[in-house]
C-alpha cells in the first residue's frame, strides 16, 4: 500500500475495535481494509495517467489541467464553456486530443 495515511487510518482502527474478534478475524478484516485501500490507489493512478477524451468528458470548468494537442505537446490549460472548448484551442488554434487531472 502506497499511502502512508490510509495505513494509519487501517492501524488506528484495528487499534480501537471495541468488538472482541479472534486474531483470525482481525488479521481478515485488516486484510479486507488494505485491498480496498491498494484498489482505490489504483483506480486513481490509472485516473491521473491516462488520457481522457474530450468527446466523451469536458474538465471542470476554468480549472487548470493538462491536455495533449493533435501535435502531441502536453500544455497547461482550461476547460472554457464560455468558448465552447479549451482556451488553447482558441488562442493557438491547437486541437486538444485529451486531457488529464494534474497531479
Amino acid at each position: 500500500m502506497k499511502s502512508q495515511k490510509a495505513k494509519e487510518f487501517i492501524d488506528g482502527c484495528m487499534a480501537h475495535l471495541t468488538v472482541e474478534m479472534s486474531d483470525h478475524a482481525k488479521w481478515q478484516l485488516r486484510a479486507a481494509m488494505t485491498h480496498a485501500a491498494e484498489l482505490a490507489e489504483q483506480e486513481m493512478e490509472g485516473f491521473y495517467t491516462c488520457w481522457i477524451d474530450p468527446k466523451d468528458f469536458m474538465p471542470e470548468a476554468n480549472k487548470n489541467v493538462l491536455v495533449k494537442c493533435s501535435s502531441g505537446e502536453i500544455q497547461t490549460d482550461f476547460y472554457a464553456p464560455e468558448l465552447g472548448g479549451f482556451f488553447i484551442e482558441h488562442s493557438t488554434h491547437a486541437k486538444v486530443t485529451g486531457w488529464r487531472e494534474m497531479m
